[in-house]
């Protein structure tokens, strides 16, 4: 059962509030899975369908099942064992799940493999829940397409109701689903703004790692 205390951390709190859940064995990571699924299809796919997110995952519950398993088993688990992230669609996964960087044209572009940043989270225990949209191919496709549109994904909508702009950086999937509590970490990609802008306008904070630092 997911009380409110349990919901506020799902929609609000911190990486380390969701793992004290866990290890406490208050919430599994099968429901926290669960939760932010149905959220997704609640608030991204349906209701005010800010399509913040491409595709879902899925093995996202087979691997949760699994991460309860080893918390059962009490094993020593990785710092991100069981925290749900989303990924932008531009970073490839081996699981199933397309990549299509936006463009319609690569809409059934099936990767072989994890990317090294996907492997490591993997390996540090995160549970990917799905892809989310970009701007197509990272942004100045034209000179007029507003940062929150992609020819395969559509148009994403700022959970705070206001416009994802003309420049306003291509990680607006990865910020938007943050915003709207879609799971508790995204990942973006940056070569000038395409993750600080779209987190300043969604309200929420957008890390740029030292260039090199992250494969």
């Amino acid at each position: 059962m997911i009380t409110k205390d349990i919901e506020n951390v799902l929609m609000q709190g911190s990486i380390a509030e969701l793992r004290a859940l866990y290890l406490e064995r208050r919430l599994s990571v099968a429901d926290a899975v669960s939760w932010y699924l149905s959220r997704i299809n609640d608030i991204s796919q349906n209701g005010p369908a800010i399509n913040a997110v491409r595709e879902v995952s899925l093995r996202a519950m087979d691997d949760a099942k699994r991460a309860d398993e080893a918390i059962a088993r009490g094993e020593e688990l990785q710092v991100l064992h069981g925290i749900p992230v989303l990924l932008k669609d531009n970073i490839l996964t081996g699981d199933g799940m397309k990549a299509a960087a936006g463009a319609a044209a690569l809409r059934n572009f099936q990767p072989a493999g994890d990317a090294t940043l996907v492997k490591r989270l993997r390996s540090a225990g995160a549970i990917v829940l799905g892809k989310t949209n970009l701007t197509e191919f990272a942004d100045f496709v034209s000179d007029v397409m507003p940062s929150g549109y992609s020819g395969n994904g559509g148009i994403v909508k700022n959970p705070h109701g206001i416009e994802y702009g003309r420049g306003q950086g291509s990680s607006v999937g990865s910020a938007a689903a943050v915003a709207a509590s879609l799971c508790m970490f995204a990942i973006g990609s940056e070569t000038q703004n395409s993750i600080q802008t779209p987190a300043s306008y969604s309200s929420v904070v957008g890390y740029k790692p030292t260039v090199g630092l992250v494969s």
